[in-house]
């Protein structure tokens, strides 16, 4: 609805996506994870998946013990909601792997996954894992987890085990279908480029969960190279492969981005080979010159049309004409490339801490202009406080 949220060490932001306009904050409290995000910016440095969502327009924040619900367009407080007490009773101390969907929170307390009313934090459902860990997935009205041990962080392991490969019905918590995955032994990774305190925020390596609603196909990863492919609705097995990634540098890679009909797992650093592949099938595609030329922190964030990443500094990858735009001297950040959404791509600029020699420290935002000079934008009119009203939306929409 035309606004970007960021969270910054613990302070909640929202801006304009059309004019850059700062709308709101929000001030949570301070913790130890949140003292640590005022210098720490690599992204495998701390988690991401346990921070912010927005669900019918609110935002829920959690901090340890605590969801902060707010009105996404104001920022006003609606209320907070505490770990339920029949979680507390089960040794649940704070909000983990939290997302939500079809008007739904669900978060992993411990290892425990529930269901949450986002109205009042009321229990719908909860499910025990079998193993010490547990990681899950949203979509096709289901909740697909993956039971795991976790070795410790930055340890390995030195023989192959199992994990637990299951979906809930998202609505019920009942089981609709179970597999099993094979977790190969793991060689100890090292910690080099973290910062620090940044340490303590990296996370043990686990199952690696994404869905695409297209196909209806679940992905699984198991240590970052053994990928397989599953039918979302029963579970059937589709293929397996196997991509390779040196161990040691394991900790950097960040979560596949999904599209239409394929998939990008993850890419090799500094022009290494990387990969993509048809969701389908699991064999190799040819999306052009983006595939070898990722280089530099952060990961692929993009859609069917195009894809933005670091190729040491910022770029644009048209997919349909495999065309790369670049925009030299530009950084927007170790934790993001650009954000494509709303017909604009947002490019906030999140280099605080960055030691990279790129001169240009900016947030700005682009959009296309058609094949006409006709269609380029009033200069003057996205100075105003109200965005220009967009093509086939309503003029009283306000400034959202």
């Amino acid at each position: 609805r035309g606004q970007m949220f960021d969270i910054a060490s613990n302070i909640v932001n929202s801006t304009d996506i059309y004019t850059g306009r700062f709308l709101w904050r929000y001030e949570l409290p301070e913790t130890e994870k949140t003292r640590a995000l005022t210098w720490v910016h690599r992204p495998f440095s701390r988690p991401d998946d346990d921070n912010f969502l927005i669900l019918d327009g609110r935002l829920y924040a959690v901090s340890n013990e605590t969801c902060h619900v707010l009105d996404a367009a104001t920022g006003r407080k609606l209320r907070t909601l505490a770990i339920p007490a029949e979680l507390k009773s089960r040794n649940a101390k704070e909000w983990t792997e939290f997302r939500g969907a079809d008007e739904r929170l669900f978060s992993v307390f411990g290892n425990i996954l529930a269901c949450l009313n986002p109205r009042d934090g009321s229990v719908q459902w909860t499910h025990e894992s079998a193993m010490k860990n547990l990681t899950f997935a949203l979509g096709g009205g289901m909740a697909f987890c993956v039971d795991y041990d976790a070795p410790d962080r930055f340890g390995g392991t030195r023989k192959a085990s199992n994990a637990n490969l299951y979906a809930l019905d998202s609505a019920t918590g009942k089981e609709v279908w179970r597999g099993s995955l094979t977790v190969p032994p793991l060689p100890e990774y090292s910690v080099a480029g973290v910062q620090g305190g940044a340490v303590d925020w990296v996370a043990p390596i686990k199952p690696v969960l994404a869905y695409n609603a297209k196909h209806d196909i679940l992905l699984s990863a198991i240590n970052r190279a053994e990928w397989a492919a599953w039918r979302g609705a029963d579970g059937e097995a589709l293929w397996t492969k196997k991509i390779q990634w040196p161990a040691a540098r394991i900790h950097h890679l960040e979560p596949p981005t999904i599209l239409a009909d394929y998939a990008i797992p993850h890419q090799g650093d500094y022009a290494a080979s990387g990969n993509a592949f048809d969701i389908r099938t699991g064999e190799p595609v040819d999306l052009g010159n983006i595939v070898p030329s990722k280089r530099g922190c952060g990961r692929i964030v993009g859609n069917d049309y195009l894809l933005t990443y670091r190729d040491a500094a910022t770029a644009i990858y048209d997919l349909e004409a495999q065309r790369i735009l670049r925009n030299n001297a530009i950084r927007s950040g170790c934790t993001n490339a650009m954000i494509p959404a709303e017909g604009v791509l947002n490019a906030p600029n999140f280099a605080n801490g960055c030691v990279c020699n790129y001169p240009v420290f900016a947030s700005y935002a682009l959009y296309h202009a058609g094949e006409s000079p006709a269609a380029m934008p009033d200069y003057y009119a996205l100075m105003t406080p109200r965005p220009p009203v967009r093509p086939g939306a309503r003029q009283d929409m306000g400034a959202d």
